[in-house]
């Protein structure tokens, strides 16, 4: 077997390797949620909202990712179908383990202006349940009917 000799100096090569993230955000929300108001448990009562109110819980409703060195802040914002009749609704969103807790979207049938902060420390990635609640209406002012609202979610800078 022969063997082998490196004679002189030996050269080097090198590269850069860059690698660019591109930064996102996103929010996915369940498609619709419908709540009920059923007759007061009591002739001259209101919905039985405020001691027991209509909720419903999405399952797994609410996900949110993002890729950004800040913490984010999620607002929801409702806004009223035109062809609402008048009422005194006052309509609740909870999003699973945000410290705000529940954040009214509607006061008495009037739509929050600007929203609600419902999530100020988003960090990563998570998907977890909402909750909506009806949590008052008076027979009075609140009408056989069907009353809707469209709701936004949009995600920021928690700073801003």
């Amino acid at each position: 077997m022969g063997s082998y000799s490196i004679v002189g100096a030996a050269e080097n090569a090198s590269i850069t390797a860059s690698i660019t993230v591109d930064e996102f955000a996103s929010i996915e929300v369940a498609d619709s949620v419908s709540l009920t108001l059923s007759r007061p448990m009591a002739a001259g009562e209101d919905y039985p909202c405020n001691s027991t109110p209509d909720t419903k819980t999405v399952t797994d409703g609410f996900s949110v990712s993002h890729n950004k060195t800040g913490r984010q802040a999620v607002t929801a914002e409702a806004v009223h179908d035109s062809a609402n009749p008048s009422n005194d609704i006052t309509l609740a969103l909870t999003i699973e383990s945000a410290q705000e807790g529940s954040v009214i979207l509607v006061s008495s049938g009037q739509d929050v202006s600007g929203g609600a902060i419902c999530w100020s420390g988003v960090a990563g990635s998570y998907t977890l349940d909402m909750s909506y609640s009806v949590t008052s209406a008076s027979v009075a002012h609140t009408l056989a009917g069907s009353y809707s609202w469209t709701i936004m979610f949009t995600i920021a800078d928690a700073s801003q």
